[in-house]
């Protein structure tokens, strides 16, 4: 009984983040392919094969979304001989500071294996993972929200169907 009772709580911070998300005019999208830094409400929809990465600290947030390590090149001011994250860190670092965690949302296994690495090699915390591939061969449509005031993250996932509450 505690577990469902607990579940029912999570769905429901769930829904009040996305909501919240959804609601707010201020609220900056993130398109295939690109990355946002900002302290309004963040969203991406349509993340299936591709990856997003979250990067939050006390007042901002970062949201990306890519499909693989390639996508840089389609973007003009990301050098193409390295990898988006690590210049994506490099510029969050130099605004922000060091003090920040991540959360991973994953599509393609390797670029997902590739970008934990790369917050690892830099002791960056990851708060939050999800894969769908943990549940079978196929890649499934998830949406990201994101409220950097508050530092909740919230996913819905078409399959298992699913809302989690990621960080927050």
């Amino acid at each position: 009984m505690a577990g469902d009772s607990s579940r029912v709580n999570e769905t429901r911070r769930v829904t009040k983040v996305i909501r919240a998300v959804k609601g707010d005019l201020k609220t900056r999208q993130v398109f295939y392919p690109d990355w946002i830094v900002s302290k309004n409400p963040l969203m991406t929809t349509g993340v299936i094969l591709c990856n997003t990465v979250v990067l939050l600290n006390h007042q901002y947030a970062m949201l990306s979304h890519f499909s693989n390590l390639k996508d840089q090149d389609l973007r003009r001011e990301l050098d193409a001989e390295r990898p988006y994250l690590e210049q994506i860190l490099d510029r969050f670092t130099r605004k922000f500071g060091p003090d920040f965690r991540a959360v991973l949302v994953g599509g393609e296994e390797k670029h997902f294996s590739f970008n934990e690495g790369i917050l690892a090699d830099r002791k960056i915390p990851i708060v939050a993972r999800y894969h769908d591939m943990k549940f079978g061969d196929d890649y499934h449509h998830k949406d990201v929200y994101v409220i950097p005031a508050t530092g909740e993250v919230a996913l819905r996932s078409t399959r298992p169907r699913k809302s989690v509450l990621l960080a927050g």
